[in-house]
């Protein structure tokens, strides 16, 4: 049997073979792109990035400046018992979520120290344009800042903010906010308990008035004092502007004023909707009462 001749094997350094093979795969490729022109960003996905050791993309950061979702005041100064206009536009931020507005102390850190007072003290706004109004704020200088979440991200930021100023409050008095907000925090049962026989002023905007006439009771008429129907006053106070949303809760005052009284009655068609007031009176507990949620204040009167 005749043999072949087996030619020695000779090793090729691996540079000239992947040489060799990347020219083989152009060869074949005919006008396949290099390298150089593939985009770095596809439609759809957004931009291509890694981090400098070759891993994932990090966790986006808070909005650069040429990113800030535009905040703009309906004025500069606002009363104590006046909500907070503003008109925004978090378009600058479309792929944040969870958009969420307040109003803070000027200087207050950025970082929300805790959720579960934000989330009571913030107000819920959508991604497009447009004009809300906010709880009042603290007096002094404030702030009102846009926070969300940015895409990746898993904490709030400050994505747009203005400087604002509110005015001081009436001395010795409860902000109709702090009040109803307490309420809800507290619940009826907790909330008549601590103001029970606890007279104070209360300060807030007029909203609306209705006039009703209550009718005898067991009591009055076991005790023999009911001596007719009584005329009485429904005022409703609060702050001008505050939605109202089903199962949220009470977001009004109703304040129950004799309206036997002529200079009640005065007094109070004398009002429009937003004037500032004070009433004095007893807050006795929140339930629902004709249309909605309201804390009651009872035995009222106007203090000024």
């Amino acid at each position: 049997m005749r043999s072949v001749p087996v030619k020695p094997f000779v090793p090729v350094k691996s540079s000239a073979r992947v040489l060799a093979l990347t020219v083989a795969i152009v060869v074949a490729a005919g006008n396949a792109p290099s390298f150089a022109q593939i985009p770095d960003s596809l439609p759809g996905l957004g931009k291509i990035g890694s981090s400098k050791d070759g891993g994932p993309p990090a966790s986006a950061s808070p909005a650069a400046p040429s990113e800030r979702a535009q905040v703009t005041p309906t004025k500069q100064s606002f009363a104590a018992y006046e909500r907070v206009g503003v008109q925004v536009d978090p378009r600058p931020l479309r792929y944040g979520s969870n958009f969420r507005m307040i109003v803070v102390p000027a200087g207050t850190p950025d970082p929300i120290p805790n959720a579960n007072d934000f989330a009571l003290a913030s107000v819920s706004v959508r991604s497009s344009l447009q004009r809300i109004t906010l709880p009042p704020g603290p007096p002094g200088d404030a702030e009102v800042r846009l926070y969300y979440i940015p895409q990746d991200g898993s904490r709030f930021v400050v994505g747009g903010r203005a400087a604002i100023r509110i005015g001081p409050r009436t001395p010795n008095t409860v902000l109709a906010h702090d009040l109803v907000r307490e309420a809800k925090e507290l619940g009826p049962v907790r909330f008549e308990a601590k103001y029970r026989d606890r007279p104070f002023v209360l300060e807030a905007q007029y909203l609306r008035v209705e006039t009703r006439t209550a009718g005898p009771t067991w009591a009055s008429i076991l005790r023999g004092t009911y001596r007719g129907p009584q005329d009485y006053m429904a005022i409703y106070v609060g702050h001008l502007g505050t939605e109202r949303r089903h199962d949220a809760g009470p977001i009004e005052v109703l304040c129950l004023m004799d309206a036997e009284a002529r200079a009640n009655v005065d007094r109070a068609a004398q009002l429009n909707p937003g004037d500032h007031v004070l009433l004095h009176g007893h807050a006795t507990s929140w339930r629902r009462v004709y249309e909605g949620d309201v804390v009651i204040f009872d035995r009222c009167v106007f203090a000024k």
